[in-house]
């Protein structure tokens, strides 16, 4: 197969640190970048950040006459795969879609098979095209319950019908991607270089999160007013922070209410009654979503010695799921800033 160079320049996100390599079947002259960060995710493994001249013509995924083409990672950690990126040409348009993952052989090739994972992709246009096709980059969502543990694998995209052609890292050092010739992934297990004199890796980042599964929920904290404070403003905002140590908080979780939990002095009868909710508008500055800041703005001020209870209440996940159990509750006291005397002060002044 006839190796063509591709100029694609494509905004990713860049890791730099040191390099790390896949055991056996890697040259000390290949590099990957090591997993680091990248926004919420982990980077579980990627290729080398695109640059020109780094993309080879692609090679077949699951098409019609029987071949699968897969490509070895390593998870370091156990993992929670995410979501996949590689980029392809479309075909034929494949429909069914799910995700195949292989248990290595020592370095010699996919082995056993496991469990297929359910996953959903969305193709956008790279807007380039090479050898006669247009280029598609392919954003693989697998279920976000598939879990691997640390290992060295092989995986591959799978069709009901339909494939598209992987495209393809320049590689002079291993021989990475494997193809099976007798359809169902079962083997007999080819290399590329055994097949087309060349080998190559697949153009892949793979993102999840790193570790075992986190369940820990999100908590409430850094409250303004803090539980118990006294001599509150009356016009004071109540403030306080959504947070989460592992994944962005879930703003449609956030259930605040506020209330006035006594009658306090200067109250007219009539006016209001004890544990009367506050009217007022709950402002959301998700610029960390994992320290979501709350302010919450009544909308008149509070009454003379009033308590006020406030409540998040249970439910406030994050973008796993992860649920707070029970209600968060903290409560203050309001006073204006007045300084109290008596009759006998005042009458001393003069």
């Amino acid at each position: 197969m006839r190796s063509l160079t591709l100029v694609l320049v494509l905004s990713v996100c860049a890791v730099f640190a040191a390099s790390t390599d896949l055991g056996e079947l890697s040259h000390s002259g290949a590099t990957y970048v090591t997993p680091g960060p990248n926004g919420f995710l982990d980077v579980l493994y990627q290729t080398d950040e695109y640059s020109a001249g780094l993309l080879q013509n692609g090679v077949a995924t699951s098409p019609s006459y029987g071949w699968v083409s897969t490509d070895d990672f390593v998870l370091a950690d156990d993992s929670t795969i995410e979501d996949i990126t590689y980029w392809i040409i479309n075909y034929t348009a494949p429909s069914g879609y799910y995700h195949r993952f292989w248990n290595d052989t020592g370095g010699s090739g996919p082995g056993s098979e496991l469990p297929n994972a359910p996953a959903t992709f969305v193709l956008t246009s790279t807007g380039e095209y090479s050898w006669g096709y247009l280029l598609y980059r392919a954003d693989i969502d697998l279920d976000p319950d598939y879990d691997m543990d640390a290992g060295h694998y092989w995986g591959a995209s799978y069709f009901s019908s339909g494939f598209w052609y992987m495209l393809c890292r320049t590689n002079a050092y291993d021989e990475q991607v494997y193809f099976d010739q007798s359809g169902g992934g079962s083997g007999p297990w080819y290399t590329s270089s055994y097949m087309w004199g060349s080998a190559y890796d697949f153009f892949q980042f793979i993102n999840g999160n790193s570790g075992p599964v986190e369940t820990d929920p999100p908590y409430v904290t850094g409250m303004d007013p803090d539980d118990g404070e006294v001599g509150v403003p009356l016009d004071a905002d109540i403030v306080f922070h959504c947070v989460d140590d592992e994944h962005p908080v879930d703003l449609d979780t956030i259930d605040f209410t506020a209330a006035d939990s006594t009658m306090g002095t200067g109250r007219t009868l009539g006016v209001g009654s004890p544990n009367t909710t506050l009217a007022g508008d709950l402002d959301v500055d998700d610029t960390d979503p994992m320290d979501v800041v709350c302010t919450f703005d009544t909308d008149d001020d509070f009454y003379e010695g009033v308590t006020v209870t406030c409540t998040v209440a249970a439910g406030l996940a994050d973008s796993k799921g992860n649920e707070m159990a029970d209600d968060f509750v903290w409560t203050f006291d309001a006073y204006s800033n007045v300084e109290t005397t008596t009759w006998g002060a005042i009458k001393a002044e003069f």
